[in-house]
Order: C-alpha cells, then sequence, then structure tokens
C-alpha cells in the first residue's frame, strides 16, 4: 500500500509538534516608572510606583527590567521608609495634641520626643532591614517550589515594590494596618505574577516570611511601650494658692 502523505499546503494541527515555552522569571520587562525616574523625575515616579503596585502590581512585577540588580529596588525601599517616617511624626503630633488636651497637671515631654524621636529614627533602617529580612526568608521557601535556580536578587526587587502601599500609613490611626495588609497582599501577588508560584504555596511562604518581619515589629514595639508608655504623663502636684488679703 503506498504511503499517503499531506499535501505541503495543508496544515493538520494534531501533526504539528508543540513546543512548551518555558516561563523566564529574569527576563526583563519595559521599565518601571521608578527605574525611569531620570526622565519623569524621581518624586514623580516614587509616587507612581506606588499608585502602580496598588492599582496593576502584576504589570509592575512584570515591568521589572533589571531583577539581577538590587541598586533601584533598595532605593525605592528607602523610599518607603521616609513615608513611614512621616507616619510617625504625623501618629506623633495627634498624640501630643490628645495628651495635651486632657486634663492633666503636667506631661513629661522629654520622655514623649525621646519615644517617638526614636520611632522616627528606626522607621528608614527598619524598613529597609525588615525587607531584606522577609526577602531572604521568603526566597529560601520558594526555593523549594519553583524549577531551576532564581537569583535571590528577584525576590529583592519584588519586596521592595511590595513596600509600595506604604503610602496609605501617612493615614492617621487606620493607615499603617491597611499599609501592612496591602503589604502582605503584594507579596502573595509577587509570587504568582512574576515568579510562577502556586497560590497555595505563595499564600503560606508569603505569610511566613511577612510573619517573621511582623513578630520583630511587635516585639520591639511592645518593648518601647513597656521603657516608656506610661511615663509620658508625670504627675506634678498641683500649683499653690494664692491668697490675696482684702484691705
Amino acid at each position: 500500500m503506498a504511503k499517503i502523505t499531506a499535501p505541503s499546503d495543508v496544515r493538520i494541527a494534531s501533526l504539528k509538534s508543540k513546543k512548551a515555552e518555558a516561563f523566564d522569571p529574569m527576563a526583563a520587562g519595559g521599565g518601571t516608572p521608578w527605574e525611569d525616574r531620570g526622565s519623569i523625575g524621581t518624586a514623580k515616579a516614587f509616587f507612581l510606583t506606588c499608585f502602580m503596585s496598588m492599582k496593576s502590581p502584576r504589570v509592575l512585577f512584570g515591568s521589572i527590567q533589571r531583577p539581577d540588580t538590587t541598586g533601584d529596588a533598595m532605593r525605592f525601599a528607602v523610599g518607603c521608609g521616609l513615608l513611614w517616617l512621616a507616619a510617625v511624626v504625623i501618629h506623633a503630633l495627634l498624640q501630643l495634641v490628645l495628651v495635651v488636651t486632657q486634663e492633666r497637671s503636667g506631661v513629661a515631654y522629654s520622655t514623649f520626643l525621646i519615644q517617638y524621636g526614636a520611632m522616627a529614627l528606626g522607621a528608614v533602617a527598619g524598613t529597609v532591614i525588615l525587607m531584606r529580612l522577609a526577602a531572604q526568608i521568603l526566597h529560601k521557601l520558594l526555593q523549594a517550589e519553583r524549577k531551576g535556580n532564581v537569583p535571590s536578587s528577584l525576590t529583592v526587587n519584588l519586596a521592595a515594590y511590595c513596600l509600595g502601599p506604604s503610602l496609605l500609613a501617612l493615614i492617621p490611626y487606620v493607615g499603617p494596618p491597611l499599609a501592612a495588609i496591602g503589604i502582605l497582599w503584594l507579596l502573595i501577588v509577587s509570587c504568582t505574577a512574576r515568579q510562577q508560584i502556586p497560590s497555595g504555596s505563595a499564600v503560606t511562604c508569603s505569610m511566613i516570611a511577612f510573619g517573621a518581619a511582623a513578630l520583630i515589629v511587635v516585639v520591639v514595639w511592645l518593648l518601647w511601650w513597656w521603657l516608656g508608655w506610661q511615663q509620658w504623663y508625670e504627675i506634678l502636684p498641683p500649683p499653690r494658692e494664692i491668697r490675696v488679703r482684702s484691705i
């Protein structure tokens, strides 16, 4: 029996070999607004990146142009640390107004300034250090989930851009918790979007990494409260009454 072959101009899908395209998480993207700050301005690029992280996080993570270096990411993290510093100042002023308006015979302003001054000084460094710590923990946890070896610089980049919701920390009282929730959510999205990690593993690994950083924050805050919070108010003896004799 003669062998029947299809004409050259006929294309049959079942006869075509399928080539699976390998996903490369280290592929360069088009560039984030922060990476393009040289042309649009540093301040504008920073706030555009913060808004983009909350509005279109998948687009932002896919746009990272230099995932093999961490210079740009660390500078963005420092900017987010400045947002937390501003948040400390705002909440300090609100707390000061609350203390002054209370009926107290005296206030230990020096202790107040030392407490919030320490928080302000540690805001920037704490943000950057905790981000790096969470990124390293997350990278170690994801090593068992991903196929192939991926440099830790990618996770650092993603974790830094996850700090974009820090902008919400400027909102009095409810802002810091909202910012923390937003950062955790972005960590999960970064794992599924740029690193192709299954949703379940992304949630578990992100919560462990975020939880480790959050635990440090809680311990430091409790120590801060124990050392000085209750000493803000210094009860002084009431002033002596001055009696004027009538002539």
